[in-house]
């Protein structure tokens, strides 16, 4: 991925991406995190594309063990708990409870998304959670970097050709969560287990 895209310009001013002040959404990944610490439990956690780092700090305010990469540099020198890195190209390490990848998807090419995952799934302990820009919901889109808008359909025959095993109940509590339906993720999250 071309991490000099992401510079200031792309999360402040609206003039590469739909953000027009990226720092206000801490207060809505703080909300995330407890979202997720009450489904989930996680003792640790990754978030994969996780800019500023505000969902790793929500996590780590409730006990967590959490931890981040981002392509950004811009991005990255916001928190001491993310790293840079590029998530297409994940290398088998420790493995975390919780893993998260939350509007970042849409962001990788066509021909490496199947690499991406494999890596977010080789990393995941229990789950993978996946929040992905779908062309369903994605008209006024200003984002160019958004280069694999495909539908739902279509990531849920990926998952299942990949064998990855969805995790249904906590989905559908997502789904139904009123945090989750107000910033519209409802329809675009995944849920993705791994046995033990």
């Amino acid at each position: 991925m071309n991490s000099t895209e992401y510079d200031r310009s792309y999360f402040y001013g609206r003039r590469k991406s739909n953000y027009d002040n990226y720092a206000k959404t801490k207060s809505m990944f703080f909300n995330f995190a407890k979202i997720l610490y009450r489904e989930f439990h996680p003792a640790s956690a990754f978030d994969a594309g996780g800019a500023f780092g505000f969902l790793v700090h929500g996590l780590r305010r409730r006990g967590v063990e959490a931890w981040g990469m981002d392509v950004s540099p811009f991005a990255v020198r916001h928190s001491p708990f993310m790293e840079l890195g590029d998530i297409t190209n994940l290398k088998q390490g420790r493995t975390y409870d919780l893993v998260t990848c939350t509007d970042v998807l849409e962001h990788i090419p066509e021909d490496m998304v199947e690499e991406t995952l494999a890596g977010l799934y080789r990393i995941t302990g229990k789950h993978l959670l996946l929040v992905i820009a779908l062309a369903e919901y994605s008209a006024g889109d200003l984002d160019l970097t958004h280069i694999c808008i495909k539908p739902r359909s279509w990531w849920e025959e990926l998952f299942t050709r990949l064998g990855y095993r969805r995790c249904p109940e906590s989905e559908q509590r997502l789904k139904q969560n009123r945090f989750c339906r107000k910033n519209l993720w409802s329809e675009k999250l995944f849920v993705l287990e791994k046995s033990n």
